[in-house]
Order: C-alpha cells, then structure tokens, then sequence
C-alpha cells in the first residue's frame, strides 16, 4: 500500500496508552474468550465475559471511579454475546490491550452505534479498536465530556465520532494518538443543537483512505499536530463553527466538491499539497485566516481560494481572507482564479466579521501579506495563452511585501452582482511583479529563487553563497522585526532577516539538525570509535532537535559497508532499497529528543572486516532531499561476512 508507512508510524509511534486509574479507582475486568458473567470481574483470572455486564452492574462514581480492563480479542454479538451500543458511565475508563487487538465489532448489523455517551463526564476511551459500525457513527456523544485516546476507528459506514450539545447541556471531546481508516460519512462531527456549545479537540491523529469529510463542525474544533493523507474526502464540511487547524500534514485527498467549505477558520503552521478538487480548493461563506502554511503542488476544477457571500442567516455579507506569510506555489486551478471572489445581488462590501471581530473601515474582503505566489497556472488544456492579469488601482483590496512570479492564472476578485460581471483590481505595494503595476514599492523582476534546505523558493543572496543577490532584499514595507519574521530567513545559510524585510515567504531560520552515535553495549570502555567482535551487541542511535518551526520529516538511518553497500533501517530491519527509519515525524518548535535508538543486534560471525558508517538524515516528508548535513558515526568490525538481518 503507497500510504502504510506513514500510517504505520504513526500508528506505532504515538500510541502510548495511559491508564486514567485514579488512586481509589476500582478495577475490573474482562475477557471474551475465557471470562464467565458469573465471575466477579475483579480479577483478569476472575474475569466477566462481556462489556456490556460490567457496565451494568459496576457502579463508578467520583470518589471511587472505575477501570474496565478489556482483554484482547473480538467483542462482538457472533463472539462473546456483546450487545451495542455500549452505554458508558461517568467516572469510568474503558481501556483496551491494543487498538488492533482489542476490537468492538458490530458487524455491520443494525442502526446502532458501538459505544454511547449521554450527559455524562470524566470518561476515557483507550486501546481500542472500534469498527463496523452501520447506520450511525461509531462513537455517539450526547452533553457528554471524554477523552478517546489511542483507539482506531476502521470501517464505520455513517460516520466514526459525532459528539454534540443540547438541552442537556454542552458537550467536550478530546481525541488523541488515533487512527481514522476506511470510513464513511464524518470521520470528527462537533455538533451544537439548541444553541449550546460543543468543543472538539483532535490532536496527534492520522486520517487515512476515508470517504465523505474528515472534520465537520457547528461548535468549536481544533486538530492540531495531525496526519490527513489519501481520502477520499473533503477535509472540512460546511458548518458554522469554529475551525483552527495547525501543525498538520494535508496531503493527496481527493474531493468530488471543494476541499475546504465553510467556517470562520484559521490555518496556520500547516503543509497542503498534492490535493485534487473537482471544485474548489478552499471555499468560505464566512472568514479565512491562513498563516505560515504551505501551499504548494494542489489542483481544483475552480479557485485555490474563493469567497463567496453569505445567505440570510449571515446578514448577507461576504466573509474575509488573510493570507499571511505563506508559501502559495505550482497550484493548477482549473476554470478558475487563483484568488475569487463572487458576490451575489443582495451582498455589498460592507464590514465583515474577521474570526469574531468588526473590522475597521479600512480593512478589506481580501488582504495578501508576506507571502510567495509562484508558478500556479492552469492546466495546458485551459490555459489559452493567459498570463496572471492584474489591473491598476490606487484603491483596491491589499497586497504587500508579496512576490507574484511566473503565475499564468488570473489573480483577481470577480463580482456577479446580477446586473453585471466586473473584476475589483488590487491595492498592491512593495511587491515584486512579473508585469508593471503602479503602487509604492512595486517592480517587475526576476525574484532569483534558489533551492535551500526546506524548499524551492529563498531568494538568491551573495552573502549566503549564490552569483547575485535578489531584488526582494530588503525591498519591504517595514522593518523584518515589525513584520514578525526577524527569526526567520529567506536566506540558504539561515541568515535571519534584519532591517527593512525581506518581500515574499520566509523559512524557519533554524532547520533541525540530526546526529548518530554508535555504542558498544558489552564493552563501554571500548575506544571513540568503536571496534566490534562476534558476540558483542551493537546499538545505533540518532538525536534530533528543532529549534526553529514546527516541520515534518521523514527520517533516514543506514549502515555503509567497507564496500560502499548501503543498507537502510526500516520499520521491518535492515534492506537495501532506499526507505525511511520513520516517515511523517512532526518536530515541534524547541524540540531535542535526545537519543533514541535506531537498531540493535548481536554481531555475528563472518562479518566483513573493516570500517563500517553509521549514517542518518532528516527529509521534507514525502520526498527523499535531506535538510542540512547528513550525520555519519564511524565503527570497525573485526571478522568476515556481513548478514543482512542478523
């Protein structure tokens, strides 16, 4: 399968399942192979047969709450007798052995789903595997606070999570360490009926092959540090709630609609790309905010980014976009505009609301900062010789301190106000242009990208290296400090950017930095190389820190033979084709990890005598271009024939 790698590590990596027992939490147990209902359940030996018993007869409460332990094995009306949904208490744990080896199965029988919240809190959900759910979400929440930490969802038809509030009360939901694969309809459903409030949080989760949406919310949702790769879905359904989305891989989902639709949201520190949608990319009735994101290699049948206005229930008014500091780059908008703007005959552009908050007046639908937008265009099939066109005006809607190059794709805002189609031409200033625009600031120029460590589009410098230095330094607006990015660069050797600010996308100044070590385990003492006989044990470790943005990585360990033979370290051992140690690895901001070890072995007999590199390397995730140096530890062998696997 293209995706299991990734979903392997993340599946392997982040999975720690933590036990909630409280200090006077009375245990119980179950076991559908060899448990008995007849049991007391107070002991994995004693054990109940079902779940479904002990939710009834255990009475959890918060002075003495409750731990369900739930052996592995298939729980399921054909295997133990299990009857769904599982109706859970407040004040309980119910923790499986392992999200693939503790599996709730419904089998695809009735309308009912696999375990059930109603105004309850203080419930946690772990280790399980929850799957087969048929005409309603696996997990159904109702005014109810939990947290679902560790668990796989698979093969839900209608739906995996959906938790709202009514006039119970509101409800609040955490998702952590998860995987979402092969379901259908909403994989996250935050829901707020009779005007109460619903929170969702989902954290350090993978979705994967899944078809529909993979978020949906008219309450509050945050995902943060998540993995969203190869559905067939949108990754946002139209909703009136609150979305913010950060730290997050959204890469290869394919949608028959608009990937984005909806929502006051805010994206930020997020890599897009590789997304294919029949409409288009991000569509928003209310307001945008995309910060520090990569864009980059995305195709749509419409508009990268389109607003569109409101209906009755808005005031009728158009929403906003603020696209601030970002990378926008080799995106294919079909039979559309890069940026588009549709207004129907009821909307004017007053005010809007910007995430909650009136804008001044002389704030505007669309505002473009800081940000490179190069090489979009359409397919050849629809391109018709267009260049990017934009029409001067001292009064439009804001661009600065951006670079526009190489687009061949209209970068305008269109209005269909029923009596009529006209294009609202741009405000722009101190940008670099591949046409002349009048505005302070601005030119037409070649902006001389150079390929650096984290991507395709620094600017040339002669400080950092290159033959010439770039008209986009130090052509801004302000000062790097005032904009915010005198910690970053756009600059190869991570050379922040000081005084007037650089124009177009800045990289985290600080790429993170691998190292690797080599020990021998039986003898310490050995020497800084180390030497190695037959019997000894070997361990290869790697040490990462990150000390600029958050940035996934794929990370690379391998042994060199005095031959020059490579063998890499896979998640299955050793093997000569060229695969990562671990795939889609999120560094945080501030992050060191210490070392952690890569292989272990025993050194056997006949090994091939010599000098032996231990090598590692950190990769944009997705493709194999190292970031920095490549870290080598030396070490010698002192026998014949190396076996692979050994």
């Amino acid at each position: 399968m293209k995706y299991s790698v990734a979903y392997l590590v993340l599946t392997v990596a982040s999975l720690i399942i933590i036990n909630p027992t409280a200090a006077l939490a009375v245990d119980y147990y179950v076991d559908g192979l060899s448990g008995d209902d007849a049991n007391s359940g107070l002991s994995p030996g004693d054990a109940f047969k079902t779940i479904t018993y002990a939710l009834d007869v255990i009475q959890p409460s918060e002075e003495t709450p409750a731990t369900i332990s739930v052996a592995a094995g298939t729980y399921s009306a054909s295997t133990n007798g299990e009857t769904f949904p599982l109706a859970l208490k407040s004040h309980l744990a119910l923790v499986g052995s392992h999200p693939e080896a503790t599996l709730l199965d419904a089998e695809q029988r009735g309308g009912k789903s696999v375990i059930s919240c109603s105004n309850v809190s203080s419930v946690t959900i772990s280790g399980l595997g929850i799957m087969n759910a048929l005409s309603k979400p696996a997990l159904t929440c109702t005014s109810s606070r939990l947290v679902v930490r560790g668990c796989h969802f698979r093969n839900n038809y209608n739906g995996s999570v959906f938790s709202d509030g009514d006039r119970q009360g509101p409800a609040h939901i955490a998702i952590e360490s998860s995987v979402f694969v092969g379901n259908s309809g909403v994989c996250v459903d935050i829901c707020s009926y009779y005007f109460m409030s619903s929170q969702g949080e989902v954290t350090s989760s993978a979705f994967t092959l899944n078809t529909g949406s993979v978020f949906a919310s008219n309450g509050g949702l945050t995902a943060s540090e998540c993995f969203i790769q190869a559905n067939e879905a949108r990754v946002y359904d139209e909703s009136g709630g609150d979305l913010l989305i950060e730290k997050t891989v959204i890469r290869d989902n394919a949608s028959e609609d608009n990937l984005f639709l909806g929502a006051p949201s805010v994206i930020r520190h997020c890599v897009i790309e590789g997304n294919a949608s029949s409409g288009h990319l991000f569509q928003a009735s209310l307001d945008c905010v995309i910060r520090s994101c990569v864009i980059e290699g995305n195709t749509s049948g419409g508009s990268i980014f389109c607003l569109v206005s409101g209906g009755f229930w808005l005031d009728w008014h158009m929403g906003t976009l603020l696209v601030e500091d970002s990378l926008i780059a080799r995106n294919v908008p079909g039979s559309g505009s890069l940026i588009r703007t549709e207004a129907n005959y009821y909307v004017t552009r007053c005010p809007a609301v910007l995430m909650r908050t009136p804008l001044s007046d002389d704030q505007e639908l669309i505002d473009v900062r800081r940000s490179t937008i190069a090489d979009n265009g359409r397919s050849l099939a629809s391109r018709r010789g267009e260049r990017e066109t934009i029409t001067a005006s001292s009064d439009g809607l804001p661009v600065q301190d951006c670079i526009l190059s190489d687009n061949t794709v209209r970068f305008d805002v269109h209005w269909d106000n029923m009596q009529g189609y006209y294009s609202e031409p741009y405000n722009i200033d101190h940008s670099c242009l591949q046409q002349e625009y009048e505005g302070e600031g601005n030119f037409a120029a070649d902006p001389l990208f150079v390929s650096g460590p984290l991507g395709d589009y620094y600017l040339s410098s002669t400080a950092a290296g290159q033959d010439a230095d770039s008209p986009c330094i130090d052509a801004g607006s302000t000062s790097a400090s005032i904009a915010g990015v005198g910690n970053l660069t756009t600059r190869t050797d991570g050379a922040f950017d000081t005084g007037v600010v650089d124009i177009g996308y800045h990289y985290s100044a600080t790429p993170p930095t691998i190292q690797a070590s080599v020990a021998n385990l039986t003898n310490p003492s050995a020497p800084a190389i180390p030497h190695f006989a037959p019997g000894e044990s070997l361990s290869a470790s790697v040490a990462v820190e990150n000390g600029g943005l958050p940035l996934w990585v794929d990370i690379y360990a391998a042994f060199i033979l005095p031959d020059g033979t490579l063998f890499c370290v896979g998640p299955d051992g050793l093997t000569t084709d060229l695969v990562s140690w671990t795939a889609t690895s999120l560094l945080p901001s501030n992050f060191n990890s210490g070392d952690v070890v890569v292989f272990e072995a025993q050194m056997p007999e006949g090994l091939q005598e010599g000098s032996y590199t231990f090598a590692a390397a950190l990769s944009l995730t997705g493709e194999f271009r190292p970031i920095g140096d490549i870290a080598f530890a030396g070490f010698a062998v002192q026998s014949s024939k190396f076996k692979v696997g050994s």
